[in-house]
């Protein structure tokens, strides 16, 4: 809901501007437009909606839903409905010399040798 508002907000600063400028009739057009979006997102939030559309809105599955609906933990309108918590992403740290020595099957004084001497060392020191 906060982008619609913003958008909204975004129109209605466009539509001061217009008239400023003397352009009324584009002023009322952006003025309208932000008022009806926000009308048509307001209905759109208080639909009431199927088991089916609230699982792929909300990434729980129909059962979890159906009971949630049963224990009147959610309403069936799209403006109560839970989402479900997205796991965060974790990122990778960098590899260090001695992992990556070790995934070539090298000690760590080859791996950093080879580093050294700017090539890659093969198990056992030849090149």
């Amino acid at each position: 809901m906060d982008f619609v508002r913003q958008f909204a907000g975004e129109l209605r600063r466009r539509s001061v501007d217009r008239e400023k400028e003397g352009a009324a009739t584009a002023a009322g057009v952006y003025s309208r437009v932000a008022d009806e979006l926000e009308q048509e997102f307001q209905q759109y939030l208080q639909e009431e909606i199927t088991i089916e559309e609230a699982a792929r809105e909300s990434g729980y599955n129909r059962d979890v839903l159906r009971r949630m609906r049963k224990d009147g933990v959610w309403s069936g309108r799209r403006a109560d409905l839970p989402t479900k918590p997205r796991k965060a992403v974790r990122q990778a740290a960098p590899e260090s010399a001695s992992a990556r020595g070790k995934r070539r099957g090298l000690t760590l004084a080859q791996e950093i040798t080879a580093r050294e001497v700017g090539g890659v060392a093969n198990k056992g020191g030849a090149r």
